[in-house]
């Protein structure tokens, strides 16, 4: 049974507004206590923001009002994904940052400078690692600090959805996260992810899109199609069950969220809401 930590707030960076709630035990509605919009710069490939300071400090001075430790989920539009290969007698984590940023460099044409590097870190075999601006991490290491919070977790939401499920997934599958304007799709082989492909889009695909483009995608790549497909995240795709040749299982709803009680003239979006129940502790 999930349960809440006491005296922590769930945090989400969404694509258009950042939400600081505050859960409840016993089935009682969440308080939202906190919500700021941001203004992105869509041109049609990653969003950008140009001042992040002001919108999250915002959010974690009310959010320090109530509580003393923060859990931050990121969107997905917000970060970039992809799968690094670690050879046999890497013998420290330097030598596997070292690579995940070299493999970073290499698919995207930039360099790390601005990003902050994360993954699954292990001395071999695959992982998926993602990449934050670093304009927004230290954003949020510095709000947080000013305010007296302790920032406990940030995580992307691909990462959120995939821990929270992972335990009920089978080991051959298609994971796709959705965010409001990208899908990170991971493609696992017993268990171990064998591709990473990240779709951004000006309007979310529907089911049977979304699908095709996972079965292109491994003719593309020449990977074996697995029977399974999970979807998480920003997504109210419906369908479950044998949709084509995948059986598929929509993940983490908006539907499936415990009801909100936003403070007197605060509205906050689905978008940002679920992205902050991502990161609901089990």
């Amino acid at each position: 049974m999930s349960r809440w930590l006491r005296n922590a707030c769930l945090v989400g960076v969404g694509l258009r507004e950042v939400v600081g709630i505050e859960p409840r035990h016993g089935g009682k509605p969440a308080d939202v206590l906190a919500v700021a919009p941001l203004d992105p710069s869509i041109t049609g490939g990653m969003p950008e923001v140009r001042n992040w300071g002001a919108p999250l400090a915002t959010v974690m001075a009310d959010v320090a009002r109530k509580v003393k430790t923060v859990d931050v989920s990121v969107a997905d539009d917000w970060v970039r994904y992809w799968r690094v290969q670690a050879p046999e007698g890497l013998g420290s984590l330097g030598e596997l940052r070292a690579l995940a940023q070299s493999r970073f460099e290499e698919l995207f044409g930039v360099t790390t400078t601005d990003w902050v590097v994360e993954a699954d870190w292990r001395a071999s075999g695959s992982m998926l690692a993602s990449a934050m601006p670093r304009e927004l991490v230290d954003a949020l290491r510095s709000s947080a600090e000013a305010s007296g919070l302790t920032l406990r977790t940030v995580a992307p939401a691909a990462v959120r959805w995939f821990n929270r499920h992972a335990d009920g997934m089978a080991g051959d599958c298609w994971f796709c996260s959705f965010g409001e304007r990208s899908v990170c799709a991971v493609l696992y082989e017993g268990g171990q992810v064998v591709h990473v492909r990240q779709f951004r889009f000006d309007q979310k695909p529907d089911t049977t899109e979304m699908l095709a483009r996972l079965e292109s995608e491994s003719l593309r790549v020449g990977l074996p199609q697995p029977r399974q497909a999970y979807f998480a995240g920003q997504t109210q795709m419906k369908g479950e069950g044998e949709v084509g040749s995948f059986k598929l299982k929509v993940l983490g709803r908006f539907d499936a969220m415990p009801e909100l009680r936003p403070r007197s003239g605060q509205g906050v979006t689905a978008e940002a809401s679920l992205l902050a129940f991502s990161g609901w502790v089990k």
